[in-house]
């Protein structure tokens, strides 16, 4: 309990910082929050502007606009080891993306930084006025990140210059998600925002009934949205028109995922829901036994959730049973990332593991410095995470060494007779139909 005790209280934090900033800020560029004149906005209004701009998304948070986890790859071959650790001066809960040869990500400091991939060295740093725990998004060349300052950043990817600043009226925790030349965010102060990608010039604007504290999911024209409020939305990403809303009657801070026609997000009750994207019916109900703070990922048909309780739950869609479970030990905060048919996953006890999709079996494991509340980006080889510690790691791997030993994935089998394979200190996965 421990640890959603801190969660609540991080909260707490970032309320207080939302409203600090309410403060006049300087914009740059075409992006004003709130222009003269602007009416006032009841939940549900939507403001709609225009403009236009098309660039391929590169990099985000969970690894694309759907937000389903899925990673580029492929992830570190054969024994794990540190590439590189780059530290900041505040916690890193922002999770890592990766461009053009670059690691972009927040931290508590309150500042943005660009890393060379390869060598962890500090390309450049954009300081702001509040923390960042936002996850940066990369497109066209540019970056795009919240702070708790209120302030959605464009950021020229190369430079660390400003492009653009959008000023909002309350902390900005939610990832940014690029798509078809728009960015939406959401803000702490209960809007969901669609701002050019290339000007910052407002689209849109959607007023919700709570802080929204999840990320945008966008699939197919459509942005899907949990709120504070119990409410999972769907938008029309050009109009900002609901489709639909479902009352899931618990509030939602994971971000949703989008795949095969269905939306799947954890809610703070312990339910991972599986709802329609066509009219928002739920199709299931798995209940995970703990609050679920993280983002679940879909791949192959199968959805991994974490809770607080430390379990990880791999979920067949189609049949609605468990596949497997792993005992972490460790709260998670952490939304688990999958590539290639690898699970990587952070634990609040400092850990990164990696997990086979298909067995539930733990591959390898590594002790970090801090706690991990950051999601794994995976690609090029490479894992990189950050951690409570305001580090931010480069995980690669080197040629396994020679062993009589059995292969990696094998450790950790609780078999349906109850026996276990499982050598000392590994995480056991407990084995359900699929």
């Amino acid at each position: 309990m421990g640890g959603l005790r801190r969660f609540w209280l991080v909260l707490v934090v970032v309320a207080v910082l939302g409203l600090l900033a309410r403060a006049d800020r300087p914009a740059v560029g075409q992006a004003d929050a709130t222009p003269p004149g602007e009416p006032a906005f009841e939940a549900g209004d939507v403001l709609v502007a225009s403009a236009s701009f098309a660039q391929p998304v590169h990099a985000m948070f969970r690894g694309n606009p759907a937000r389903t986890g899925q990673h580029a790859g492929p992830g570190p071959a054969g024994t794990p080891t540190r590439r590189w650790r780059f530290d900041t001066e505040g916690g890193v809960s922002s999770s890592a993306a990766v461009a053009g040869g670059m690691v972009y990500v927040g931290s508590a400091d309150g500042a943005l930084y660009a890393v060379d991939a390869v060598t962890g060295a500090e390309r450049w740093r954009r300081e702001t006025g509040g923390e960042v725990s936002s996850s940066p998004a990369v497109a066209g060349g540019v970056v795009y990140v919240g702070s708790n300052d209120g302030t959605l950043y464009a950021v020229d990817a190369a430079a660390g210059e400003d492009v653009w600043r959008f000023a909002t009226e309350a902390a900005v925790v939610s990832s940014p998600a690029v798509a078809d030349g728009v960015v939406y965010v959401g803000g702490w102060d209960g809007r969901l925002y669609a701002l050019d990608a290339a000007t910052g010039e407002e689209r849109w604007r959607v007023v919700a009934e709570a802080e929204i504290f999840s990320s945008p999911a966008v699939a197919d024209g459509v942005i899907y949205l949990g709120g504070l409020d119990g409410v999972l939305r769907a938008i029309d990403a050009t109009t900002g028109r609901a489709h639909w809303r479902a009352d899931l009657g618990s509030p939602m801070y994971a971000s949703p995922a989008v795949a095969g026609g269905t939306v799947y997000v954890g809610t703070a009750n312990g339910d991972l829901m599986a709802v329609a994207t066509g009219d928002g019916k739920t199709r299931w109900r798995f209940p995970v036994g703990a609050a679920v703070n993280a983002s679940p990922a879909v791949a192959d048909g199968v959805v991994y959730v974490g809770g607080n309780d430390g379990v990880l739950h791999a979920v067949d869609d189609r049949s609605e049973e468990e596949v497997w479970r792993v005992e972490i030990g460790a709260e998670l905060f952490s939304s688990p990332a999958v590539a290639d048919g690898v699970v990587y996953l952070g634990g609040a006890d400092g850990s990164l593991r990696a997990i086979d999709a298909e067995a539930g079996t733990e591959r390898w494991r590594l002790a970090l410095g801090g706690g991990v509340y950051s999601s794994p980006t995976v690609v090029g080889g490479v894992v990189y995470v950050g951690g409570l510690d305001g580090a931010l790691y480069a995980i690669g791997g080197a040629e396994p060494k020679r062993s009589s030993s059995a292969p990696p994935g094998t450790p950790g089998v609780r078999r349906p007779d109850g026996s276990t394979s499982s050598p000392s200190g590994a995480a056991a996965p407990v084995w359900r139909r699929r």
